[in-house]
Parts: structure tokens; sequence; C-alpha cells
């Protein structure tokens, strides 16, 4: 389902994550995830990492040189398919990438 709604309306990926919280509420008893949805983007060479969270750890960023850190937003949301108000975390933070 996650997939065919990124597909077929696109846009930010906390819409997205919006969208798949209340679909999942034609089900009786909705099921429930945690996960992080993420596209990278590319612009004149520059490649972007736009992502958002519902109540699944932050992604580990691993540098070229081996370093590690978390893409750590100010809300991470809840799973999806327990709350459609107030579902996944609204913003979609950004990384670069290279």
């Amino acid at each position: 389902m996650l997939r065919a709604l990124a597909y077929d309306h696109g846009g930010p990926t906390s819409l997205i994550l919006s969208k798949l919280d209340r679909a999942l509420t034609m089900f009786p008893e909705p099921p429930t995830a945690t996960l992080v949805l993420g596209r990278i983007e590319e612009a004149d060479g520059a490649y972007t990492f736009h992502w958002s969270n519902a109540g699944h750890p932050p992604p580990l960023l691993v540098g070229a040189d081996g370093t590690t850190s978390y893409l750590a937003p100010a809300h991470h949301g809840i799973p999806v398919g327990i709350d459609p108000a107030g579902g996944p975390a609204k913003v979609s933070p950004k990384a670069a990438v290279g």
C-alpha cells in the first residue's frame, strides 16, 4: 500500500505517510507499523535525502570516513495505524548526501 501511495501521489514523505495512516482506517483492526520513508533526490549534481519517521528509530548516516550519526528529527511521530490524527512526523528533515 505504501509503495502504491508513493508512486501514485508522490509529494513530501510526510504527506505520503499521512495518507497511508488515513488509508489504514478502512480496516476494522488497522495494522500498525513503525517505519522511516526516505527518498534521495538529485538537483544540479547535489543529492538530498528527504525522510519522515513514524515511530521508528531515525536513519543512521554513515560518512565516507566511516563516522556515524543518527538523523534525529525534533518529533518522531507515532506508528502508522494507531491514530491518523496524530500520525507520523509532519516535517520532512533533509540531509545532504555525498
